[in-house]
């Protein structure tokens, strides 16, 4: 293995390389470095030619900013413009927590180059904006005392918080933190990093929950069973949602599942690898159905003691939509035609954040102050559901819960996956 520092784009960028044949391409965490897989290179390297380079701000890479994209989007653009200067043709990328959504969105760059994807310990692909930001705020809290005042004990006990035991401490790894942390620029990327990536969590650039079906090619994901930032059950629902996924769960295991079971990691991604499995699709068995609430912040607050939306397995439940602007006031008082426009244009942003569209409706229940308004709203629900025709149903009733509302439809919808 060697290390070596090449310009990416005006930015000086440190990179592991081992080995020769087929390109892997190792992607870390937030935080970490490309040393982090320093117990699966030498193996690795045996068959296959292993690139880790440090990604944006991380590591011994420089740091100029994100330039206003979001920072796992830029990240992927940095990456993209690695492989561009080394030449890569085709290959595997790997992404160790948020490394994964930078792997997912380096495949949306390079869609030509990039043939399988492993996440390891990730669901950041698929995580709601809600749950993305909870988890980078536990894992600032837990970084940033280490970042700012380094020391070997400070990082032991960073690391033994989201390992399993003390076998996933790795020694030789906190010497290179240490060393890469006593630069005051990283902590100031790490908490721009953190801050950017919670600022833009709405850009949809910088995300793939609502694209996965998008992503063809075979995707491995690996998690472990007592991770803290990655929650297995999440990922269970989530590999559903890939057209060519498996999941492989690790025991006794946290969120490094290549540092803390080293052996048992190379064995799997040597296999994905090497084709075994590649072509069956969703073949964990899923033995629980995940429910996840969905709240959007754009939207007014519920009135009452529910949410925008649930997710059940593939299923969305769309609670009643009301014709109501993000501060809760009514929109199109006395005018059901714009009323409705309203209530579909807040159903679609709920799809939206759930990565389906208004094809994928199944069924609406649609409420009515005046039956009689149902036909001059049938244009409107053309204009939003094209040809797709959702079962559906019409009730009249004698009022809603806020005073003027003439409409609300509620919808239940089928998650691609």
């Amino acid at each position: 293995m060697r290390a070596k520092f090449v310009d990416v784009n005006g930015i000086e960028t440190r990179v592991l390389i081992a080995g020769q044949g087929p390109p892997v391409v190792l992607l870390h965490g937030v935080g970490m470095s490309g040393d982090c897989f320093h117990r699966n290179i030498a193996a690795l390297a045996a068959d296959f030619q292993v690139i880790a380079p440090d990604l944006l701000g991380h590591g011994f890479t420089g740091y100029k900013g994100f330039d206003g994209l979001p920072p796992p989007l830029a990240m992927a653009r940095h990456v993209a413009g690695l492989l561009d200067l080394l030449d890569v043709r085709e290959c595997c990328v790997v992404g160790s927590s948020l490394g994964g959504l930078v792997a997912a969105l380096t495949y949306f760059e390079r869609p030509d180059a990039v043939r399988k994807l492993v996440l390891a310990a990730s669901s950041s692909c698929f995580n709601t904006p809600e749950q993305q930001q909870s988890t980078l705020k536990a894992s600032s809290a837990n970084a940033l005392t280490a970042m700012r005042d380094p020391t070997l004990d400070g990082l032991r006990t960073r690391l033994r918080n989201i390992v399993f035991d003390d076998t996933g401490v790795s020694e030789e790894l906190l010497l290179v933190q240490l060393t890469s942390y006593a630069s005051p620029e990283r902590a100031r990327a790490y908490v721009d990093t953190i801050g950017q990536t919670i600022d833009t969590i709405f850009d949809p650039a910088g995300q793939v929950s609502h694209r996965l079906d998008r992503i063809g090619i075979p995707v491995l994901m690996v998690a472990g069973r007592d991770d803290i930032r990655t929650p297995v059950d999440r990922q269970i629902a989530g590999v559903a949602r890939f057209p060519r996924a498996r999941l492989e769960i690790y025991e006794r295991c946290g969120h490094f599942p290549f540092l803390e079971h080293p052996r048992k990691f190379h064995d799997d991604l040597t296999g994905f690898l090497n084709g075994q499995g590649t072509t069956r699709t969703r073949e964990m068995d899923v033995t629980a159905i995940s429910k996840e609430e969905i709240r959007l912040p754009e939207l007014s607050e519920p009135l009452s003691h529910y949410t925008d939306a649930v997710k059940f397995g593939n299923l969305l439940l769309v609670s009643g939509v009301a014709p109501l602007d993000g501060a809760g006031n009514l929109v199109g008082k006395d005018d059901p035609v714009a009323q409705t426009e309203c209530v579909l244009g807040n159903m679609k942003k709920v799809l939206d954040r759930a990565g389906a569209d208004f094809a994928d409706v199944l069924k609406v229940t649609v409420f009515l102050t005046d039956i009689s308004h149902r036909t001059i709203i049938n244009p409107v629900r053309q204009k939003y559901f094209g040809k797709a025709r959702p079962a559906s149903t019409l009730i009249e009733v004698s009022a809603l819960a806020v005073p003027g509302m003439m409409v609300e439809i509620e919808a239940i919808v089928g998650l691609k996956g």
